[in-house]
């Protein structure tokens, strides 16, 4: 059970008399609950429910009301953005030579460039010469990579070279 331990002092100069308050209040009964589902094959957010809305088909875990992580899978989609980018710029020559589009700077939930295969991630990056998104010009670049369901690993550098039709 959570608890809230709330200690207030005061003290008097020249005294030794301080004041101790002790309040317990339960953490949970304070804050709303809800519930984050996602698909058990895929491991993709398929829904935030006031209600544990779980089935053989999806997982659901509770939250905090006042938990502002809404992307996919957490931790590990912000992880695997931010290793399928650098894996990017690296695999094309380093930010001198190159750059992702602006989606790999984004968020988890929404993005173009992202989507859950066989619970892992798969990026799908345009990127180009420095300034290619900004004047307007088309991708000269992809790169797909397959991260870990946990963002800390490649699993798979699927493509990289001139831009195919997909």
């Amino acid at each position: 059970m959570n608890h809230l331990l709330l200690i207030t002092a005061a003290g008097l100069s020249g005294f030794s008399l301080t004041t101790v308050s002790i309040s317990f209040a339960n953490a949970a009964a304070e804050q709303a609950m809800a519930f984050r589902c996602y698909d058990r094959a895929t491991g993709a957010l398929v829904a935030e429910s006031a209600a544990d809305i779980t089935t053989t088909q999806v997982s659901c875990r509770p939250i905090a009301a006042n938990d502002s992580d809404r992307e996919p899978q957490g931790l590990a989609a912000r992880r695997s953005i931010n290793l399928a980018r650098g894996t990017a710029v690296k695999l094309n020559g380093g930010l001198s030579a190159y750059r992702p589009a602006s989606c790999m700077f984004a968020g988890a939930t929404d993005n173009p460039c992202l989507t859950i295969e066989d619970g892992a991630f798969l990026f799908n990056i345009p990127g180009g010469p420095p300034g290619w998104e900004q004047t307007g010009d088309p991708p000269s670049v992809q790169t797909i990579l397959k991260i870990a369901a946990d963002g800390r690993s490649v699993l798979d550098e699927v493509y990289n070279g001139p831009p195919q039709n997909n």
